[in-house]
């Protein structure tokens, strides 16, 4: 999200870089702008991956131009404010868009950054970090949507800054019988999931992601103090027969302590696939 000398409209001498005077009290913002992103909707159909990304951004820097990371070949009727970009590019990993015909932004103000896209079935390395479909142990399809550090980019815009905190809603198109788990509060339907999460904000590296699955059973539900806690098993495995509640119970009371009271909520859901990873570190 780096940020460039701004330009200055029919050559006039602005007060202030990327600022060119329009004749009224109105300036025009022209350049390369920076901003912080606050909230990401996303909307997505697992047959097809086909999906819409809708981002809100907050100007820290005026312009009316935005860079941001974006690891797909092609973003698709990009729009800036609710008018569709007048100039865009995807190169090197960075969808560059600049607005239309109007002001640009200044300082403060919220813009919204929305594309189409197909997110690309590819991961980095040999972890998860992308999007994969991988067979269970019952021979059923477990589909990931994984961001972690600087990974959020493979699935669509993001800013990958692990210090930018966001909020969050989840779309997901899914065949029947299929769940959906995505952060926040879920709202699910026989073939569309809604994750709705609306806390204080989370980092994209480990808020950012949702998984898929016909296999899971919700096998127990129990409290760890004002938490309900859920453990999403299948058949072919012993984890809910194994699984030590009282130990697992004991360390989440010892988080509470040490990190403060759990920020998303009063649900945990627990589920067992074919993942590289068993969990992410502490958002805090």
């Amino acid at each position: 999200l780096a940020a460039g000398a701004g330009c200055v409209e029919n050559g006039d001498e602005a007060p202030d870089a990327g600022v060119a005077s329009t004749g009224s009290d109105a300036p025009i913002y022209r350049g390369p702008a920076t901003f912080a992103v606050t909230h990401y909707d996303f909307q997505l159909d697992l047959a097809t991956r086909r999906a819409t990304a809708s981002l809100a951004l907050v100007i820290e820097t005026p312009g009316d131009c935005v860079s941001i990371p974006f690891r797909p070949s092609a973003a698709e009727e990009v729009q800036l404010g609710g008018e569709l970009a007048r100039e865009v590019a995807v190169a090197d990993g960075v969808l560059t868009a600049c607005g239309g015909v109007g002001t640009g932004w200044g300082v403060g103000q919220s813009v919204q950054l929305a594309t189409m896209l197909t997110v690309p079935e590819e991961t980095w390395w040999r972890t998860q970090v992308g999007y994969s479909v991988t067979n269970d142990s019952e021979g059923q399809p477990f589909t990931y949507l994984l961001s972690w550090f600087g990974g959020c980019a493979r699935h669509g815009p993001c800013d990958a800054r692990p210090q930018v905190f966001a909020t969050y809603r989840f779309v997901v198109e899914h065949p029947a019988g299929v769940e959906v788990l995505c952060p926040g509060v879920v709202t699910a339907t026989e073939t569309r999931t809604t994750c709705e999460f609306p806390f204080a904000g989370g980092p994209t590296y480990s808020t950012f992601a949702l998984m898929a699955s016909p296999s899971w059973t919700r096998r127990t539900t129990t409290t760890w103090g004002a938490i309900d806690v859920t453990l999403l098993d299948m058949d072919s495995t012993r984890v809910t027969d194994d699984f030590d509640w009282t130990r697992a119970g004991g360390f989440f009371a010892w988080m509470e302590v040490t990190f403060g009271p759990y920020p998303y909520g009063e649900e945990l859901r627990m589920a067992v696939g074919p993942t590289y990873w068993a969990g992410c570190e502490h958002p805090g």
